[in-house]
């Protein structure tokens, strides 16, 4: 993603970042003006986006295997679940494959429709069982299975069983989106796995 940065350094600053998504535009932008407020000039601070790749969990790219591409995001509220599915379906003209597990109960219950709205913005839809909080006692008026439902996706009860679904369903062409505070990411890693033992088959 390239762009060019205007504020109170002249002339505009351009920018070209290895990481998809406006909101991480927005980021670089703080960055830049940050650096610009304790007198490092924008235009070299912004020499550092070019081998920036990103942190881990955060659209993390896991590997690619037949025409399959996984992707890991810690994202576990609606508004960071709509950015990561955005910034994922900007860069692929494939399908954008979503698994989610909800962290905490506390949390599905008070955004719930917003989750379904959110996970809604994705092409497919699967929903694993909600990380536990020892702290929270399950819901099931607003779990995992609900949200699954109300989603128009399907309910996994963790990350294996999600991650052996999405081998069954998921196509060339295809980005899978692990998304998740919890203990999910070994499902994409998992899937990888099954993927790749396919493709040697």
């Amino acid at each position: 993603m390239s762009f060019h940065l205007t504020g109170p350094f002249e002339p505009a600053v351009p920018v070209a970042l290895r990481l998809a998504g406006a909101h991480n535009a927005l980021n670089a932008a703080g960055a830049l003006a940050a650096a610009d407020a304790f007198g490092v000039p924008a235009s070299a601070a912004a020499q550092g986006f070019a081998t920036f790749t990103g942190t881990e969990r955060r659209l993390e790219e896991l590997g690619t295997a037949l025409g399959i591409t996984v992707v890991d995001d810690y994202a576990h509220h609606p508004a960071e679940i709509r950015a990561s599915i955005a910034a994922v379906r900007a860069r692929t003209s494939g399908r954008v494959v979503v698994l989610f597990q909800p962290h905490t109960p506390s949390r599905l219950r008070a955004f719930f429709d917003d989750f379904v709205q959110a996970l809604r913005t994705a092409d497919v839809r699967m929903v694993a069982e909600t990380f536990a909080s020892a702290r929270e006692a399950p819901d099931e008026r607003a779990g995992a299975r609900a949200l699954a439902l109300r989603a128009g996706g399907a309910y996994v009860t963790d990350a294996v069983a999600g991650a052996r679904a999405l081998a069954e369903q998921a196509r060339p062409g295809d980005v899978v989106l692990v998304l998740g505070a919890g203990d999910i990411r070994p499902a994409g890693e998992r899937l990888l796995e099954l993927l790749r033992e396919r493709a040697t088959v």
